[in-house]
């Protein structure tokens, strides 16, 4: 019988402290998309494993809140569904990950659109972590 997946996005999950933000977007690393700035910095060897992720649309893109939330929104339910995988490399290998999605467009983007742009970075960052992993 296949594992069953728990597919919840706890606030813990989510990346809120001051400190943490600006580090990430001192030393992280930067890969754009179509509709999506991908920020993320790997923390080897960290007391507190898993995964955090913050999310921005800027006001000065989306000039209207009901915009903004709605691609937050979306961005945190594609997080949800498919964050489970690199979730459970990080936690095994006490790796702490920390996630900026920053929207880039003037206007809210399809679902679909936006899924296939957060699943390519994170598929990416995995790999970036397994290579790492399997080098040591």
């Amino acid at each position: 019988m296949p594992e069953k997946r728990n597919y919840t996005f706890k606030r813990t999950s989510v990346l809120k402290l001051k400190s943490d933000i600006q580090g990430l977007f001192d030393s992280g690393k930067r890969t754009n998309h179509e509709l999506v700035k991908v920020i993320h910095l790997i923390k080897y060897d960290s007391s507190t494993p898993g995964v955090k992720v913050f999310f921005s649309a800027p006001k000065r893109l989306l000039h209207q809140a009901n915009s903004r939330n709605t691609v937050k929104r979306r961005m945190r339910e594609v997080i949800r569904l498919n964050y489970q995988d690199i979730k459970k490399l990080c936690k095994e290998n006490s790796i702490e990950l920390l996630v900026g999605l920053v929207w880039l467009k003037e206007y809210e983007g399809d679902y679909n659109k936006i899924e296939q742009n957060i699943v390519l970075s994170l598929q990416n960052i995995y790999n970036e972590i397994y290579e790492k992993l399997q080098s040591h």
